[in-house]
């Protein structure tokens, strides 16, 4: 079997009263569609969210009861002892400048210093959704964080014996040999929290993220006209010669998407804010915004029309 692509359910299966199935079932179609060798498998919020409950009483079982739980992802797994509020940061031409907090969190050394005082020299069980190659646990761990265990959803097998042979055991639900990528489909739908990677900058004092006042920070979709069609296919294991075709197909997706986030009282960004609990960002394009009063609906237009003009 060719390697498969796994799309996750993300954020957009949180909006209160908003219909997703659907628009979920359509990306697996059209993926499908520019991926006909390779397998493209669903795997929904809620699946993540028990399995990963399941092999977190599993570590608990090795490790003891009175085991710290640490989230990286409270979307996938909230009920943790502490949160680490934790992202990858780009610079303004997309280069990868490393882990930073999340906006408005502490930053990260600060973070792991307030969870060794709480976890009192208790086991430390960290969780997350996926384990690519072990960079995020590793830089934890640089920073003083004594990690004993790792809980993934998803674990590629060649960080799995990376994090082993540093002395971390690993528990997963499904193990990667071969796959082609393992995508959120929030990273598609640019008004959705949790979308994309966030935009900073290196200073002085460390990485910082770029946005309006002290959480707004601002978002690289996964898709064009927010990133260029090799991007897309570098991202997000879309072949580049569809990107424009995805591209396009995702913006009217998150069109239907605010029309009804719009019946159910959600009109602007400052609106999802207040109506869940992750981080939402103004998606990047020269002359974004700086007002979380904008309409999504404005938004994704923009998104369009700035496409018309590639």
């Amino acid at each position: 079997m060719n390697a498969p692509y796994y799309l996750v359910g993300g954020t957009e299966s949180i909006l209160p009263g908003v219909k997703v199935w659907d628009i979920q079932r359509s990306f697996t179609r059209v993926i499908s569609s520019y991926l006909p060798n390779n397998p493209i498998v669903w795997v929904g919020l809620d699946e993540v969210r028990n399995g990963l409950s399941a092999q977190v009483n599993c570590a608990k079982n090795a490790l003891g009861p009175n085991a710290f739980v640490v989230s990286l992802s409270t979307l996938y797994f909230s009920d943790a002892d502490r949160e680490v509020s934790c992202t990858r940061i780009v610079d303004a031409d997309f280069n990868s400048l490393g882990l930073a907090a999340r906006p408005p969190s502490e930053d990260l050394s600060q973070q792991v210093k307030s969870i060794i005082a709480e976890a009192k020299g208790r086991p430390i069980i960290v969780v997350d959704d996926t384990l690519f190659h072990g960079q995020t646990i590793i830089f934890l761990k640089e920073l003083g964080l004594p990690i004993h265990a790792a809980v993934e959803y998803f674990s590629a097998k060649n960080a799995v014996k990376t994090l082993e042979a540093l002395g971390v055991q690993i528990f997963t639900v499904c193990t990667l040999d071969d796959y082609l990528d393992v995508m959120p489909l929030h990273d598609f739908l640019p008004i959705m929290p949790l979308c994309g990677k966030l935009l900073g900058e290196a200073k002085a004092e460390g990485l910082q993220y770029c946005g309006f006042g002290t959480d707004l920070s601002m978002s690289v979709p996964y898709i064009m006209p927010y990133i260029s069609a090799t991007m897309v296919g570098s991202w997000a294991s879309i072949p580049w010669e569809y990107a424009r075709d995805f591209s396009a197909f995702a913006l009217t997706q998150s069109m239907i998407l605010v029309e009804r986030m719009n019946q159910v009282g959600m009109y602007t960004v400052a609106d999802v804010k207040r109506r869940q609990p992750h981080r939402v960002s103004i998606p990047f394009l020269e002359g974004s915004t700086d007002e979380d009063n904008v309409l999504l609906s404005d938004v994704i237009r923009r998104a369009v029309h700035m496409s018309f003009c590639l």
